[in-house]
């Protein structure tokens, strides 16, 4: 019966954070759609995404981001977070949130250890396997800003996949790792977006599996370089 209970808690979170996920599509569609000039900065890139998604009518009017509270820059753990998202009810405490780590991404060395994509890695995935944020229920997700034309698949399952397993060096001058046990993987989260992942990877501190869902957002067209 105790197994039975998590996976079906498991089953329930992971299914709650998709919904979190095809919120964050319609906002993707709507910043497309409204044809706004976007800044080269991944803050400020990040809270017009926040914007639609602490907008009451908007939210409204896309279900399910009615069902989830959306705050930015809250402080945890040792840094701050990009976006955490808190649902209006169904749990019960205060430390049942998501995290939402933002990065860009864009064609220079992306198969090395300085470009962007290594950033993706160190100071995103690796923020989650070190605990440096908090991954209640061990899931959590990462929005990729894509700032330039790039084949998407080929850079997230060839190129991102292909640095996740080296050993980097984090923002704070800590040697970080991924612990892959499954990289990133081209999922189906709506049928009329092409660019939704899964990876897994192991936590340092407790060795649990912690999935992470990724979606890759090419802004190319609305960034201003």
């Amino acid at each position: 019966m105790e197994t039975l209970r998590f996976e079906y808690t498991q089953d329930y979170i992971n299914t709650e954070f998709c919904k979190i996920c095809r919120g964050c599509i319609f906002v993707y569609n709507s910043i497309i759609e409204s044809h706004c000039n976007l800044p080269n900065d991944e803050n400020l890139i990040r809270d017009e995404f926040v914007k639609y998604l602490k907008d009451p009518q908007y939210k409204s009017s896309h279900t399910p981001l009615n069902e989830f509270h959306f705050e930015k820059e809250v402080p945890e753990h040792m840094g701050r977070v990009d976006i955490k998202v808190m649902p209006r009810n169904g749990f019960e405490d205060d430390l049942a949130y998501y995290i939402i780590e933002c990065k860009r991404l864009d064609n220079n060395n992306t198969l090395g250890i300085t470009g962007l994509n290594a950033e993706y890695i160190r100071n995103g995935i690796c923020r989650f396997t070190t605990g440096f944020y908090s991954t209640y229920n061990d899931c959590c997700g990462m929005l990729g800003f894509v700032i330039e034309k790039m084949d998407i698949h080929e850079n997230t399952c060839g190129n991102i996949n292909g640095l996740l397993s080296q050993t980097m060096t984090n923002d704070k001058g800590i040697e970080v790792n991924a612990n892959v046990t499954m990289p990133l993987t081209n999922i189906i989260m709506t049928n009329t977006f092409n660019y939704s992942y899964i990876s897994k990877h192991n936590h340092n501190n407790n060795n649990k599996e912690i999935t992470i869902y990724h979606l890759m957002f090419d802004l190319s067209d609305s960034v201003i370089k």
